[in-house]
């Protein structure tokens, strides 16, 4: 994940290109690298839906000070896909 803007992105991801082709001969997939804005799009990240929470919430602080939170990173795993891989024991 890169924090910056859309050409700071793109940069980074042709540099990462250009690592795994020269140290470790891997190819980076087109199709499935790509760049995305997480607070306007979702990502399915290695079965993890990656997304930026639109909810604002207010908390007291240490020293009792008002604080606001505006965004924060939510990653939601897939249950769906845990529930098929879970096996019961009857005790």
């Amino acid at each position: 994940m890169v924090r910056g803007n859309r050409a700071d992105a793109v940069k980074s991801l042709e540099d990462i290109k250009i690592y795994l082709k020269d140290k470790l001969k891997l190819d980076l997939s087109d199709t499935k690298s790509k760049i995305t804005n997480p607070r306007s799009e979702n990502v399915l990240f290695l079965g993890t839906l990656i997304s930026i929470s639109r909810h604002v919430y207010s908390h007291k602080g240490k020293h009792h000070q008002s604080l606001r939170a505006v965004s924060q990173l939510r990653m939601l795993a897939l249950w769906i896909k845990f529930l098929g891989n879970l096996s019961y024991r009857v005790l």
